[in-house]
């Protein structure tokens, strides 16, 4: 049974994806690394500081971790997590209401901070309907792993299977699966820079997700 809905934030509710891009591969080019988009992508969905601290020790990086996570978290906050007013990636708005209107519990679940993903949903207008925002600052393991929506799963009072998650990245995508739960991968720019082939069904419009197409999911 299709109980709750439960989804990343980072390109699924607002398409901040490319700010990061821009934002790491600037710090990137201060630090003298040779990383590249292409090299980027297998750390989208990582929460920040595992990031950091994966590239700190790949590089030798004299800079501390808390040092590289600060001077990210403040130059995304300049460009987003500031922002009082954000765009919402088409068609979540009308899906979060749809989910509403049929008694789904919502939440999101993100690699971001909890602060930021506060401050998303309001500056995209959702914050009323998202009963849960959990952020994997709060669990042991990051994204592949499970455990943030696990623990999602059960501060909401739900069972994993009972869920739904929208994932972008195939980080997400995994950590879901491996959490007992479906998802629906998100391919907005619908050229498979992620590889999400593994989630349930992938969709490269949000607007092509609704109660009907949910349900089917979890009948097959």
């Amino acid at each position: 049974m299709f109980r709750s809905l439960i989804f990343d934030m980072d390109g699924v509710l607002i398409d901040s994806e490319p700010v990061y891009e821009r934002v790491e591969l600037g710090i990137h080019r201060e630090l003298g690394t040779d990383m590249d988009a292409k090299k980027r992508l297998k750390y989208v969905g990582t929460p920040t500081r595992e990031m950091w601290t994966q590239v700190k020790a790949k590089y030798g990086l004299e800079e501390s971790v808390d040092f590289l996570v600060e001077l990210e978290k403040q130059r995304m906050f300049e460009a987003i997590y500031g922002r009082k007013e954000n765009d919402a990636i088409k068609g979540v708005v009308p899906l979060v209401e749809e989910m509403k209107e049929k008694g789904i519990k919502m939440a999101v679940a993100s690699s971001s901070a909890k602060d930021d993903i506060l401050s998303v949903v309001k500056s995209i207008g959702i914050d009323e309907y998202m009963e849960f925002l959990v952020s994997s600052n709060q669990v042991e393991r990051g994204k592949p792993e499970p455990d943030v929506f696990l623990f999602t799963a059960e501060t909401m009072g739900v069972k994993p299977n009972e869920c739904l998650v929208i994932e972008d990245s195939r980080q997400g995508v995994t950590a879901a699966l491996k959490a007992g739960m479906k998802c629906i991968g998100f391919d907005q720019d619908n050229k498979g820079t992620q590889d999400l082939s593994i989630a349930n069904i992938v969709v490269d419009d949000i607007s092509d997700i609704d109660y009907k197409l949910i349900n089917a999911l979890f009948n097959e």
